[in-house]
């Protein structure tokens, strides 16, 4: 799924959502997912790793929204509608599934890489139960809970690793990946008074179809 869906995004081949909406649905989602990780950051430097761990996952769904929102069908299927859409952008394990596809995929290319030139091959299994836990952590990360016999587990005391860990690749994606593929696929357009980048702006299109 990672390759299908960073490949089909030169294409842009999604019908089920019109792309002013693609447009205006990605930039808005990575807007929040950059935000979300910076204030993670912060949290994260100030010791409130359990606080901070639950921004980064917040961050790390909403820059998985912004891709789904490139591209819909390559995460979600063909024949997807937009009210589909709509609706599965609404779940946790889909959003958080689409952020860490470029992982995976860099993962991937590191193991291809390390099996032809001798270098230890990454561990892709513990990478993926670390997913699938991520949105489980988050509420640990969040609440309080009490269990049989008078006992507590506080957020208080998250696993700073596990807090860093999340931040940094909340950082990665919703700081740099994300908004980079965004202006790729969607350039940004240029002012009104420069119409020398407007004529540039034009070309684009025209190649673009």
């Amino acid at each position: 799924m990672a390759c299908a869906a960073l490949l089909r995004l030169t294409g842009l081949v999604t019908k089920a959502v019109s792309s002013s909406a693609r447009r205006a649905w990605a930039r808005a989602a990575a807007d929040q997912a950059t935000r979300l990780a910076k204030d993670a950051a912060v949290l994260l430097e100030r010791g409130s790793h359990g606080s901070a761990y639950a921004l980064a996952t917040f961050a790390l769904e909403e820059g998985g929204k912004a891709l789904i929102c490139l591209d819909p069908e390559a995460f979600l299927g063909d024949g997807v509608t937009e009210a589909e859409v709509l609706a599965r952008l609404r779940r946790h394990e889909i959003k958080l599934e689409a952020a860490f596809s470029p992982f995976a995929l860099a993962a991937r290319l590191y193991a291809l890489s390390s099996r032809l030139f001798g270098r230890g091959i990454v561990d892709l299994s513990a990478f993926n139960d670390w997913a699938k836990r991520q949105h489980k952590d988050r509420l640990a990360a969040m609440y309080v809970n009490f269990t049989v016999g008078g006992g507590i587990e506080s957020p208080i005391r998250f696993p700073a690793d596990e807090s860093r860990f999340a931040v940094e690749m909340a950082t990665i994606l919703c700081g740099q990946f994300v908004p980079a593929l965004i202006d790729a696929v969607y350039p940004p357009q240029p002012p009104e008074d420069d119409p020398a980048a407007w004529r540039r702006s034009a070309r684009q299109i025209r190649r673009d179809g």
